[in-house]
């Protein structure tokens, strides 16, 4: 009547030995849960560790796996002239170059709000609670906001910079076809004004020789780039690359593969203006200098 239980005790210490190995299992599965599907978090604006403001949800957020998650709000009151415009370009921006991005729109409704949330007048945008012009005020009271343009409304540039830059791309990379002009002109820039750490790159599905315009323009502001050679895209490593700029304004740009963030710079060539050499410089430099404050905001200091 007793034989049964060497078979009972054999089958329960087999058990307690495939414990361990099912808790290592679990571990292991809560540690890549973990590290590619992270939790949201919210973080207070501007560090005051309380919430402010009636908030509503205007896109979805699944950001792409692989990527760190923003914090984008448009911040108004209700009567705003430019509330529903203002949400506009930011929307479009975030799907261009941040898809799945989740984007409030936070309304404040009382002084006691705007001065809790150091709010600088309606419409303003922050990301991650830095704002597009890197301002910063104690609020107190609800109204309209002026930006630097003149407008009441961010401009497009603005959003573009201020997207990208939390983003913190560690590989920036400006595409056209030649890669003999504007990819150049960027490339040179973009070095020049990039902190410490970030690699810029230029190429192009047709790649020519660097233009001399460009070499001169550049040299202009104390920026070398007569060692520079057209490059093509398939020099490039794309899985290293983690936001790709194409730069053309007449036709599609050049295709890049990989999984790098996309933001489109339409502007003219400069290559293409006619006449005396100095007009041809003239074009150069009109395109420079539009780059140069793309830039200058892209790499403002945090």
């Amino acid at each position: 009547m007793w034989t049964a239980a060497p078979q009972q005790d054999g089958r329960l210490s087999a058990r307690l030995v495939e414990i361990p190995a099912l808790v290592g299992l679990v571990v292991v599965a809560l540690s890549i849960k973990r590290r590619y599907f992270p939790p949201r978090r919210f973080r207070p604006d501007a560090g005051r560790g309380r919430h402010f403001g009636r908030r509503a949800r205007v896109a979805p957020g699944t950001p792409a796996r692989g990527f760190r998650m923003l914090r984008v709000e448009v911040l108004t009151f209700d009567g705003c002239p430019h509330a529903r415009a203002a949400l506009e370009p930011v929307r479009d921006v975030a799907a261009q170059l941040a898809p799945g991005e989740p984007l409030e729109q936070v309304r404040i409704k009382t002084d006691e709000e705007a001065r809790r949330a150091g709010f600088l007048g309606s419409p303003s945008v922050r990301i991650d609670g830095r704002d597009l012009e890197d301002l910063v005020g104690d609020g107190g009271a609800l109204g309209s906001r002026r930006y630097s343009n003149g407008d009441g409304l961010p401009s497009r540039p603005l959003v573009e910079a201020g997207l990208l830059r939390a983003l913190r791309p560690r590989h920036l990379l400006f595409l056209c076809v030649a890669n003999s002009a504007r990819s150049q002109l960027a490339k040179g820039l973009a070095r020049a004004l990039a902190p410490e750490g970030v690699r810029v790159s230029s190429a192009g599905s047709a790649p020519k020789s660097v233009r001399p315009e460009a070499v001169e323009v550049l040299r202009e502001e104390g920026i070398d780039i007569s060692s520079h050679r057209s490059k093509a895209v398939s020099e490039i490593d794309s899985a290293s690359v983690d936001a790709v700029i194409p730069l053309r304004a007449e036709v599609a740009s050049p295709l890049f593969p990989g999984k790098a963030r996309r933001l489109h710079w339409a502007l003219p060539d400069p290559a293409k203006e006619q006449g005396s050499p100095e007009r041809r410089l003239e074009a150069f430099r009109r395109v420079r200098d539009r780059l140069r404050v793309r830039l200058e905001r892209l790499f403002a200091e945090a």
